[in-house]
């Protein structure tokens, strides 16, 4: 197989066989691409069309369409996401019925198009199969780290290594500073922009930054010269974000942005420590066989030119750097760790070549794709799945009345008559204990006003998670012992969802 940098023009001999496949039918260079395209579809078919992949998502998806009518994040929907993923999902909304499809689809072709630059960049470091082994172990690994669905990390990961692919293209053409500074501004806007989708990128992009200064300054560039590009680059990473901040402060809601962005965060609480060691152990574990192509490239002996031994350094430090970015936080929450994949993915593409390192990488892709299978089928039969989610909505729909989710999807909002009994609905900020004092409300105040209001539903779950405010359980189910009476009970990957309805038999 021969991929040519220039035009996408692929030989696939070295893949699949000249027996196999008419030479000229693989020269055709939409082949390849299509094959990856066919390769996403089948990984997130069991996803496609499920409205309860994610909490999360379903959240993106009902304050997108909260924003379309008017209703301002951080203001009527209170969160600490940046306003540009919900801008994002204001997008998906706008396809009416199909919204969840909408999104669903648009992150697999997120996950298509940074597989063809994950392509791409291998091909610096290895041969062409083990560029395309790279690949398609990224789109697979994904369903196992809860990225089958429409994550942040999704959207923005096609940004994060289009802005690698700019850096690495540089290492071939280093002493060219017009260059240098020219991918150092497109590269700051990608960063920029992903800053929008989440704010955790920015430890990539400095690191990004740093890397292209160090280069800019080795070309032969003043001191003076160095700050002022770094001036001009780190302008254009803020841009999107300055351009948010501005608009909010010109409406008068610059506080509210502030404490949602930059403060609220630093109030969270920390998670049971049992919770983020089981968490970290999972995450080590899927990890760990990337991690060790490090030392299996050194012991295999691999060949490379001086050009792919500087190329491989960049990488080796990308994924240095984003491993650090995943610890710093230490929840290790499975879908914070699916940048890992882009640098990780890299590191399998060179050892394509001795029978042991063809041997891994098969290993690790066979693994990826049927553990990620495995748990995405796991899940829906554990009643995350469209089922469950039409049951939920049809039973908090006959009669119609207000609904408090204190623990259940979000995204059932976004199918009701929306009722905003409070400015807080993602049912995180009452539920966990972590969450106390760190949203801006008081929670007990504002349960006690929602429950004072008697909405005709309320969603729980059943038994109580792991690391919930138990002070806010009891009290809410203290009312609905006495003035609730369960209507549907739903099996979930957590228990099970209960739906409570307002008035026991015999009372008004």
């Amino acid at each position: 197989m021969v991929f040519r940098d220039g035009g996408m023009r692929l030989v696939y001999e070295d893949v699949f066989g000249k027996s196999l496949i008419k030479k000229r039918l693989l020269q055709k260079k939409f082949l390849l691409p299509c094959l990856l395209f066919l390769f996403c579809v089948i990984c997130r078919a069991l996803s496609l069309g499920n409205p309860l992949i994610a909490i999360d998502e379903g959240f993106y998806l009902f304050t997108g369409g909260q924003l379309l009518e008017g209703h301002l994040p951080y203001v009527a929907v209170w969160d600490r996401k940046p306003v540009g993923l919900f801008l994002l999902y204001a997008f998906f909304h706008l396809f009416g019925a199909w919204r969840i499809w909408a999104y669903q689809i648009a992150a697999l072709f997120c996950v298509w198009l940074t597989a063809l630059v994950l392509i791409h960049m291998a091909r610096r470091v290895a041969s062409p199969a083990g560029a395309l082994m790279s690949a398609l172990i990224y789109i697979a690994v994904l369903d196992i780290m809860g990225g089958d669905g429409g994550q942040t990390a999704v959207f923005y990961n096609l940004l994060i290594i289009s802005a690698f692919a700019l850096v690495l293209d540089l290492n071939g053409n280093s002493s060219d500073r017009t260059c240098i500074r020219s991918s150092g501004c497109k590269a700051m806007l990608l960063f920029g922009l992903a800053l929008q989708i989440k704010y955790t990128v920015v430890f990539e992009g400095i690191f990004v930054g740093l890397y292209l200064l160090w280069k800019l300054y080795r070309s032969g560039e003043t001191i003076a010269g160095c700050i002022k590009t770094a001036a001009v680059w780190i302008f254009l990473a803020l841009v999107p974000t300055i351009l948010a901040v501005i608009w909010y402060a010109a409406i008068g809601h610059f506080h509210e942005w502030w404490f949602a962005n930059m403060v609220s965060i630093f109030h969270r609480g920390a998670e049971p420590g049992d919770r983020v060691v089981s968490r970290a152990i999972k995450l080590l574990a899927v990890i760990t066989p990337f991690l060790l192509c490090v030392p299996l490239r050194h012991v295999l002996r691999l060949s490379m030119s001086h050009a792919q031994q500087k190329d491989m350094r960049l990488i080796d430090l990308w994924a240095v750097v984003a491993v650090m970015a995943v610890a710093v936080f230490g929840t290790y929450y499975n879908y914070y760790a699916l940048p890992l994949f882009l640098p990780l993915c890299l590191l399998v593409a060179p050892l394509w070549g001795p029978k042991t390192g063809k041997i891994w990488c098969l290993v690790l892709l066979a693994a990826s794709v049927i553990v990620g299978q495995i748990q995405i089928y796991s899940q829906k039969r554990k009643g995350d799945n469209s089922t469950a989610f039409h049951a939920l909505v049809e039973a908090v729909s006959h009669p119609e009345g207000c609904t408090f989710i204190y623990n259940g999807p979000a995204i059932i909002y976004d199918f009701i008559r929306y009722c905003p009994l409070t400015d807080h609905p993602f049912p995180g900020h009452f539920r966990d204990a972590n969450e106390r004092g760190s949203t801006g409300m008081d929670v007990d105040r504002e349960l006690a006003r929602i429950l004072d209001t008697r909405p005709l539903y309320i969603v729980s779950r059943e038994p109580a998670m792991k690391g919930e405010d138990l002070l806010v359980r009891s009290e809410i189910y203290r009312v609905l012992d006495a003035e609730y009476v369960p209507v549907a009970h739903l099996p979930s990957s957590h228990g099970f969802i209960v739906v409570y309805r307002f008035g026991r038999p015999g009372k008004d």
